[in-house]
């Protein structure tokens, strides 16, 4: 289901329906399937657990290498540069 719900959540941000049917931009369906598509996986109780997936060697190395970056944001002269890579790096393992 939530595959779906991601699926669905493509379709609006590249399509955009919105520009054809203008009563799918009055519900603001682009911003609130997404929410729901996110919330849904939040609470989602499926077969992987945190506990599942922090047993797999990658997956703790994608923590520490964000713990270097976030080392780095700390220690930088110029934090802002180290603060977006540390931002899309975030977003990536997200």
């Amino acid at each position: 289901m939530l595959y779906l719900g991601l699926l669905l959540s493509l379709f609006l941000d590249y399509v955009r329906p919105a520009s054809y049917v203008p009563i799918i931009g009055l519900l603001k369906i682009n911003t609130i399937i997404p929410l729901i598509v996110t919330i849904g996986a939040i609470f989602y109780n499926g077969a992987n657990d945190n506990n599942k997936i922090f047993k797999h060697h990658n997956s703790k190395l994608f923590l520490f290498f964000l713990f270097l970056l976030a080392i780095s944001v700390i220690v930088a002269d110029v934090t802002e540069f180290s603060f977006k890579i540390f931002k899309l790096v975030f977003g990536f393992i997200l």
